[in-house]
């Protein structure tokens, strides 16, 4: 199910709760995310892009990991205090996840004429784990959902192209055809706007046709 953007936090919990047995530290994962939710949905959220991983059957401290990871969150709660309450494992991924936003606006500020390229090989090198990339590209898909929200059209371009050149290759290398395929459409929507509306509507056409044609085979 597709929650809204701005779905309440207590109805993205509830779900959370629901397909994870009411898993305690999921939910106080949840409950710190919402405590910091601003309502902006140009960025990503914790909870929904966790539920996100949930369909592709991502595991326990993942899921904790991908919601703490919200980015109202990050640089917020320190290290230890993410090993107390859920574990090593959930704030070393978290570490790596804010390591990998950091190299992300390194290599924006440089843009050498290769950078799309390095930045995909040092995103996959700087992680030790591989769960830690599938929280990054669920995050990006998350923003990529809200970006037609983002007033600022050449930020809108740039998150679109960036997300083309190097996050999309990363979730095919992955084998996570789904997210691939959503990360490219909504790229692709913002950076060729009439192309895009203009492949849609030759798509309705051809639905509206086979549509028709079965509806006929039917009555006949």
């Amino acid at each position: 199910m597709r929650y809204a953007l701005d779905a309440s936090n207590e109805s993205l919990c509830e779900e959370l709760r629901m397909l994870t047995a009411g898993d305690a530290q999921i939910q106080a994962a949840c409950q710190m995310a919402g405590a910091v939710w601003d309502g902006n949905v140009t960025r990503a959220r914790g909870p929904r892009a966790a539920l996100v991983l949930l369909e592709i059957g991502a595991d326990r401290d993942t899921l904790i990991a991908c919601i703490v990871s919200d980015p109202r969150l990050l640089g917020q709660v320190d290290h230890a205090a993410l090993i107390a309450q859920f574990g090593a494992v959930v704030a070393d991924r978290v570490a790596q996840m804010q390591g990998l936003l950091q190299l992300g606006e390194q290599y924006r500020s440089e843009q050498s004429a290769d950078w799309v390229e390095n930045l995909r090989r040092l995103l996959l090198s700087a992680i030790s784990d591989v769960r830690v990339m599938m929280i990054q590209l669920v995050h990006r898909l998350e923003r990529l959902r809200g970006l037609a929200f983002e007033p600022d059209s050449d930020k809108r371009r740039q998150i679109a192209a960036e997300t083309l050149d190097v996050y999309a290759p990363i979730a095919h290398r992955l084998g996570l055809g789904q997210i691939k395929w959503e990360l490219e459409d909504l790229a692709f929507r913002h950076l060729e706007p009439a192309t895009y509306k203009r492949i849609a509507s030759l798509l309705d056409e051809r639905r509206d046709e086979r549509e028709a044609y079965f509806f006929a085979m039917e009555t006949t």
